[in-house]
Formats: structure tokens, sequence, C-alpha cells
């Protein structure tokens, strides 16, 4: 078996700035690599999470002319954990006003989990801008998805996380007898929002509590696949910046789901015909429980022209060594399909 291919060595931004898009906010973005090399937007996950000087390392600097951008309200982008005017569609504008400012005229969209929703849903909404697409354990965003994520799944697999959690948030599903099968999933959505309502609108108390357990439930599924488990965040006495940057997470996460994401239920899937056939990878660890390997399957049946890896003993953090392997190759890969393309070093 040949030698798992690591991170580019540490790599020093070009770049950074913040751009103005309005309701308040200012997203900061930054470049590195070959400012005439291939142009590579990373989307990343979340919704609440940011940009890590790390993500540079996915794409070899001599060949790529990476983008970074922090969503808004996530890592340094401005205001952290502003919800007004924080929308799915918000988040594509954005990434359209960043091409503009840097005078690209088209790129290759790199996304994982839900940066995979985003990559798809960009893809969709401006096909003529891209030149390539390599989705990571993607996120479909469908109610089956939230279902599965928020207690039909992963209560089952983490009882322990899930009961803090049920418990954590007031009057959830929570009955003196065990609700059915059927009861406990048409309540799914309902737990969802009332998560939401205790974040958004409980006393910081509260939403510190309901955080504090949504931390953990969800660190526990990311880090599944992990030798180790990832440190759950469990301090109950912590300075009061953690405790506000961790609220301020969690409300731009349940933010989304409490919104189903801004977007149709299915509309992924129901609007696939609009994204371009373009050299198209998608990597998907089989040990991955938060984002399941069925939605890449579901995917490649929709784009037949795409590649598939669905790595067997890998789950959904990009920095799994199986997955930072495959990512590296796709990127390489992608890099030798689109030297010569008539786009890659034009402008607008």
């Amino acid at each position: 078996m040949s030698e798992l291919k690591g991170l580019y060595p540490e790599l020093e931004a070009l770049s950074e700035d913040w751009i103005e898009v309005g309701d308040g906010h200012a997203i900061r973005y930054e470049t590195s690599g070959n400012p005439n090399g291939i142009p590579v937007i990373f989307f990343h996950g979340g919704p609440a999470s940011g940009c890590k000087p790390d993500h540079r390392r996915f794409f070899d600097p001599a060949r790529y002319h990476v983008v970074l951008m922090d969503q808004r309200g996530c890592g340094r982008s401005r205001p952290y954990g502003l919800l007004e005017g924080n929308t799915t569609h918000n988040l594509l504008a954005d990434a359209e006003a960043i091409r503009e400012a840097l005078g690209i005229r088209s790129w290759v969209i790199f996304g994982g989990s839900w940066g995979g929703t985003l990559a798809l849903l960009y893809a969709q909404s401006f096909p003529e801008r891209v030149m390539g697409l390599i989705l990571r354990g993607t996120f479909l965003a469908r109610q089956r998805d939230l279902s599965w994520y928020v207690g039909d799944g992963l209560r089952r697999m983490f009882p322990e996380a899930w009961s803090q959690l049920d418990a954590a948030v007031p009057n959830a599903i929570r009955t003196h007898a065990a609700p059915s099968e059927e009861d406990f999933l048409h309540a799914l959505p309902h737990f969802i929002d009332r998560g939401a309502q205790a974040v958004l609108h409980g006393d910081d108390d509260l939403a510190f509590s309901v955080s504090r357990a949504w931390e953990r439930f969800t660190g526990e599924a990311v880090g599944l696949a992990l030798p180790t488990p990832l440190d759950g965040f469990t301090p109950q006495d912590v300075d009061t910046e953690t405790r506000q940057r961790l609220v301020a997470r969690t409300r731009i996460e349940l933010h989304y789901a409490h919104h189903r994401y801004f977007i149709r239920d299915n509309q992924i899937l129901d609007e696939i015909a609009r994204v371009p056939r373009v050299p198209t990878f998608l990597i998907h660890g089989r040990r991955d429980v938060t984002c399941m390997p069925e939605t890449s399957w579901q995917l490649k049946q929709a784009l037949p022209h795409a590649e598939l890896e669905l790595l067997h003993t890998t789950g959904h953090l990009a920095n799994e060594p199986e997955n930072t392997d495959a990512l590296i190759r796709a990127t390489d890969r992608m890099a030798a399909l689109l030297v010569g393309a008539p786009s890659v070093h034009s402008r607008l």
C-alpha cells in the first residue's frame, strides 16, 4: 500500500481583506498560493465554523490561487455571530462578491460537509463560474438528513450525549412514556425549533447550557472515527468570552437548522441538472455518521460523470489521514486536468 499523502507545507497568506456586503456584515477573505494559478474557493463547514491556516494546505501552492472565505458571523468575519441577513442565499452572494473583487472569471469549488452543500448550491446558481467540484462528506440539507442527525440515528449511537442534550432543551421530546418511533420522528422538527428558541431567545444560562450540550453531542458524532474521542465542551466555569463564542456558534448552527437551511426539501437533488458537467470528485468516509455516505452515493447517481471514492476506515473530518490523502489526490488530479484550460489564467 502506498504512503498516504499529507497536507502541503505550511503556507502564509498573500493577502487578507474584508468586504462589506450589507446587513451589517463584513466578510473576511484571504488569498494564498500562486496568483496566476488555478483559482479555488474553500467553503468551510458548519454552519458556524470558519477557515483555518491548514485549509490552505490542501492545494499545491505552485498550481493554485487559493481563496478562503469566512462565512457570515463566522471565523474572522465581522461581527461574530450576527444572525440578521445571515441566510444561505447571502452566503452564495458573498462568494460572488469576493470573486468579482478578485477579478476571477471562474474557479474550482472545494467544500466539505455544509461546505459541500454550499458548493452544490453555488454550482446550481452560477454554473458558468464553476471549473470543477471537489466535495467531501457532503450534507444535502434535507429533512431526512436533519432527522438522522438530531435524533433518529445519532441518539441511538450516542445515548449519553443525546440524553444531556434532550434534558437541556426545555419542553423538548419528553413524555412520561417513551414515544413511539413514529411520534418521535414527527417531533424531531419540534426539537430543533425548541433548541433554537432556547439558544436564540433564552436567558444567558439557558443558552449556554443548551450550547454546551449541543457541542458535546455534535463533537462525539464528528469525531467517531478518530482514535481518541474529541474533547467535549464540558467546563461549567469558563470565561465570558468563551461562553459568548460558544453560544454564538450554536446560534448560527441552530438558526440554519431551524430555517431548514433556507432551501426547499431535496432542492439540491431536484435541481441537480443545473450543476455543470465539470470535473467532479466526491469523497466520503464510510464511518461518517454526521453526513451519511448515502448522500455522496445519491450524488454519484445524479451526476454520472462524477468520480466517487468511499473510504472504508475513515469518518467525517477532513484532517483524518485517509480523507486528507483523498482530498490531496483530488486537488492534484484537478490541477492536472485543468492545466491549459482557457479560463484558468483569465480575469474579468
